[in-house]
């Protein structure tokens, strides 16, 4: 037995007043000399014994009434079976966490799990009695009700039927420690969780659970396919990097055996733009994980939308992953440099005229305008022995890279080193340089080519083979670099120092090449290596902003800075069930910003300005999602005191036996009543000693 009511209890010190009143107004007999009578002696012994008998009983009564009556105030409850024999009209309000993930949608005996869960959920709702409650969450959407309490068996069974599944990643950790929140404000005694849920181990925190209160029981429904088999697409991505319209791309997929039977023979299909455009055949065993390149031709420019699909196994939803990327149609480089002959070769390398594609626009900058060009307008910028940058024009290029630009620095021997480090390495977060490496004088001392980065995309294509060397150019001037920051050295020299080394800020690139192309420095612009090194390091730094690594899970937020020129048409945004989003920009600080936070679907979202396509966005299931493996039940129980019902077995019997929670302050104030009534009967039955008489009449 408990009490709601607690503190009431010490109140119980008040059953000690009828004792106490009962000691301090007791009187004593005095002793009267009278005669020898020996029948009134035996008369008042006898009328003693009954008073004092009357006076024990009251006592008793009095105190009992006051200990019932406040026994009745402190509410007791009657926990355990005997509960549910004495007490069948007990208040219950019961959380039902029903699993609505992705993973709940397998379906190994032909009936899907989620379809199971509904089912023992009706079981629930038989337990729903008049003044009982009952609310629905789910895992996935962990912090929102479902409705309202429901209060009604048939309205409940409805609610629960009309839960979907979603995509989101299931938090089963999350949503018990929010049913425990929501019952402990509830003021019935019965209070009950009932988890539905395959019970999938990556819904649970490897932390401690939040601590539940003594008076809310848990009750774990596992659910479990007898076998699975599934394999689940992990990860997706574009592999090359450079893209150039009729090239070959790369897309490296890595895919999964989640499930407990090996996989032999299973066909994995590339669409691109919805054409196939290239497959493989794979076999992995159970538990086992495996990454493949899918090869195919960039046929158009501009987006394009490709996805991975796989053959139907247990589970559907993540035999499918979606991804993006833009294919530029010219890259717009802006050259400039200190003087000429600091961009003459570069000019002839990127623009070839009549010789080759016109890949690259190609537009000179002369250098006392870069401080007021408009970077905006080129792909890349190539700047060539630029001696110095102020705090504003360095300020610029950093916004210029962080928006998707591409920064290309080629320092040569007028650069002041002191300027440099003082405003554009801060700015750009490059590392402090120090000094240069050889001279310019007759004396000066040759230093070659070091180590190299062939697995650098920028290097991927160039050479048949990954221990292809190159002809080592010469170098007789450079500039060092601090070592210790967070750089990407692509090139060394054979002293250690990097030649050419990357550095990413925000959407953009950096690439630094720490010697100039001036033969008086190096013999860099004469070797084989320069013009495809070139070539390939404007495409690196160019795709920066048209790559698209937008890649979101179900449930984040797309959010984009647009260009003011956007905010006045009319924005739309298109997601997998091709189905258009009317948007608004939110102005921020001068900005104009796009903010959508439907990404509830797996699948590309397209963000459209007058029907034209600004920026396209591949949502996709979190991979652990596919990961069905089911967490130990005894760590289970362990952890969270759960208390587990097999899935075959019936929930009526052990939920009932189980349910504590009988009110039996009615049962307390009744007798004490009772007990009023008889004490009243008693005190009345006591009357006055009256002396008979003895003489004549």
């Amino acid at each position: 037995m408990s009490f709601l009511n607690p503190v009431i209890l010490f109140g119980l010190f008040a059953a000690s007043l009828p004792i106490l009143i009962h000691l301090f107004t007791r009187t004593k007999s005095r002793t009267i000399p009278f005669s020898t009578l020996a029948f009134l002696k035996e008369m008042q012994n006898q009328q003693m014994r009954r008073l004092r008998l009357r006076q024990i009983l009251l006592l008793i009564l009095r105190t009992l009434i006051l200990i019932l009556l406040i026994a009745a105030f402190a509410r007791p409850t009657l926990t355990g079976p005997l509960s549910a024999m004495t007490a069948p009209n007990a208040k219950t309000s019961m959380a039902i966490v029903l699993d609505n993930s992705v993973s709940m949608t397998v379906a190994g005996d032909g009936t899907s799990l989620f379809a199971r869960a509904k089912a023992r959920v009706d079981e629930i709702a038989a337990l729903l009695h008049p003044g009982d409650e009952a609310y629905i969450l789910t895992t996935t959407d962990t912090a929102t009700i479902l409705a309202r309490p429901f209060h009604d068996r048939d309205m409940l069974r409805r609610a629960a039927a009309e839960v979907k599944i979603n995509f989101k990643l299931t938090d089963i950790s999350s949503a018990l420690d929010f049913a425990s929140r929501l019952l402990a404000t509830r003021p019935n005694i019965n209070k009950e969780i009932y988890l539905v849920s395959d019970m999938q181990e990556t819904g649970f925190r490897t932390d401690s659970p939040a601590q539940r209160a003594d008076d809310i029981r848990l009750f774990g429904l596992p659910l479990a396919a007898e076998s699975t088999l599934n394999l689940a697409i992990e990860h997706v991505e574009l592999a090359s990097t450079l893209l150039e319209q009729g090239k070959v791309a790369q897309a490296a997929v890595t895919i999964a055996n989640t499930g407990d039977r090996d996989v032999d023979n299973s066909l994995v299909r590339l669409f691109v733009n919805e054409k196939p455009v290239a497959q493989l055949v794979m076999q992995l065993d159970a538990g086992a994980a495996q990454t493949d390149v899918l090869r195919f031709t960039l046929d158009k420019t501009g987006f394009s939308t490709a996805r991975v699909v796989l053959q139907d196994d247990d589970l559907l939803d993540d035999n499918e992953r979606a991804f993006s990327f833009y294919v530029p149609e010219v890259v717009t480089i802006g050259l400039s440099g200190f003087r000429p002959k600091d961009t003459f070769y570069a000019s002839l390398v990127l623009d070839p005229k009549e010789i080759g594609p016109r890949y690259y626009a190609l537009k000179d900058i002369p250098m006392s305008d870069l401080r007021y060009v408009t970077l905006s307008d080129f792909d890349v910028l190539l700047l060539s022995n630029i001696p110095s940058f102020d705090a504003q024009s360095a300020e610029k290029l950093k916004l210029f890279v962080e928006d998707g630009g591409g920064l290309i620095l080629i320092l040569g021997e007028s650069i002041d080193i002191r300027a440099y480090n003082s405003a554009l390495a801060p700015a750009l977060t490059l590392p402090p340089f120090i000094d240069v490496i050889g001279s310019l004088d007759g004396e000066r001392s040759d230093f070659s080519l070091g180590q190299y980065d062939l697995n650098h995309p920028i290097f991927a294509g160039v050479f048949e083979t990954q221990d292809a060397l190159i002809a080592p150019p010469r170098f007789h001037f450079a500039v060092k670099a601090s070592s210790g920051f967070d750089i990407d050295a692509i090139m060394k020299y054979s002293n250690g120092d990097p030649l050419l080394f990357e550095k990413k800020l925000g959407q953009g690139t950096i690439l630094v090449m720490t010697t100039g192309f001036d033969a008086q420095l190096s013999d860099i612009t004469h070797r084989t290596i320069f013009a495809p090194l070139l070539t390939r390091m404007v495409g690196y730094a160019g795709s920066a902003g048209t790559h698209l690594e937008n890649t979101l899970a179900v449930g984040d937020e797309i959010r984009l800075k647009i260009s003011p020129q956007y905010v006045n048409q009319t924005l739309e945004m298109l997601h997998p069930g091709q189905k258009y989003d009317r948007l608004r920009p939110t102005m921020a600080m001068n900005d104009a910003w796009i903010e959508y936070s439907q990404t509830e679907m797996p699948g590309i979202y397209e963000l459209l300005a007058d029907g034209t396509v600004l920026q396209v966005w591949s949502v996709h299931l979190d991979a652990r999602e596919s990961d069905v493996r089911s967490i130990d039940l005894k760590t289970l129980q362990d952890r969270f005191n759960v208390h587990l019902i097999d899935s075959d077995a019936p929930l009526a019997d052990d939920i009932v036996s189980r349910r504590y929670g009988q009110e039996l302050w009615k049962y307390f104030a009744i007798a004490a009543l009772l007990l009023l009534l008889a004490e009243m009967l008693l005190f009345r039955e006591k009357k006055p000693l009256v002396a008979e008489k003895t003489g004549p009449e």
